[in-house]
């Protein structure tokens, strides 16, 4: 999936929170994997909490004084299609509480606006690509693999996830020296996010990580 996304100049700053990892280890892909059961089957009032580190240049973790919170407000019908509603108390908003939109659409979880956050049966294939300009100038592109059986460890322990990692290219910031970064999301079949990393686009070496801590599965 492909698509062109203008973005104005004011809103800017907040898509800089973008993620990355210096390294992309590709777990072992097991062929035909199939899950039965929708990772949208939450109910109401489903919450999870996280906790932010700070990882520097050299690799170094900095646990931080920060916690997202995350929850099923319930559902919704949006264009004939059934979505969950995930509200969140987010700490890299800087407007208002969240609030997105998700449906599972035949093994793909995509939001309202049709951005897609990962897919449990289409893996290792760019599943959409986005181009996001302001003005006359391309601030970057993005390209959405997911990889299954990948594992993520939070201080709750080990977990086997499906890991959408986004690849971020721009000509436009000449400090990222051609060079490719990435976000790393790990989903859990049955428990949702596992953890989320993110960076500013002014200092990509330095990135930010929130892990799951706490979670309540209605």
């Amino acid at each position: 999936m492909k698509s062109k996304l203008l973005f104005p100049a004011i809103v800017l700053a907040i898509l800089m929170f973008v993620s990355c990892k210096k390294k992309v280890e590709k777990p072992e892909y097991i062929a035909n994997s199939t899950y039965k059961k929708s990772p949208l089957s939450f109910k109401k009032n489903t919450y999870w909490v996280y906790q932010y580190y700070k990882i520097d240049s050299t690799g170094l973790e900095t646990k931080l004084n920060d916690i997202d919170s995350m929850w099923i407000a319930g559902d919704t019908m949006i264009k004939g299609n059934k979505y969950l509603i995930f509200e969140g108390d987010i700490r890299f908003y800087t407007v208002g509480v969240p609030r997105v939109y998700l449906r599972d659409s035949s093994g793909t979880i995509v939001s309202s606006e049709g951005k897609i956050e990962f897919s449990y049966k289409d893996m290792l294939n760019p599943i959409q690509e986005q181009t996001y300009v302001n003005g006359q100038d391309t601030m970057y592109k993005t390209e959405l693999i997911c990889f299954p059986k990948s594992s993520k460890k939070t201080p709750l322990g080990k977990f086997t996830t499906i890991n959408a990692q986004t690849n971020y290219t721009s000509t436009l910031f000449t400090h990222w020296n051609g060079k490719t970064y990435n976000t790393q999301k790990h989903f859990s079949m049955t428990i949702g996010e596992i953890s989320n990393s993110f960076f500013f686009a002014g200092y990509p070496q330095e990135y930010f990580e929130r892990r799951l801590i706490r979670y309540s599965i209605k």
